[in-house]
């Protein structure tokens, strides 16, 4: 499974927006597009100002097995 975290700042606080199974081949560019409309338009709720400052995207892989 697959999971693109963004990552934002506001001042000293740090929040993340995770979006499980992202299309293949997503570039940094059109994620941070995407970042910066996340940000602009307010979609955090106000925690000491909004989440304005896009830091990072990471994508994280993991492999579930499950126990039998």
């Amino acid at each position: 499974m697959k999971t693109l975290q963004m990552i934002f700042t506001a001042g000293s606080t740090t929040g993340t927006l995770s979006l499980r199974e992202p299309k293949d081949g997503l570039t940094l560019a059109a994620v941070q597009a995407v970042a910066q409309k996340i940000a602009t338009d307010g979609v955090f709720a106000d925690v000491n100002g909004k989440y304005s400052e896009f830091v990072k995207a990471q994508m994280i892989e993991r492999t579930v097995t499950e126990l039998a």
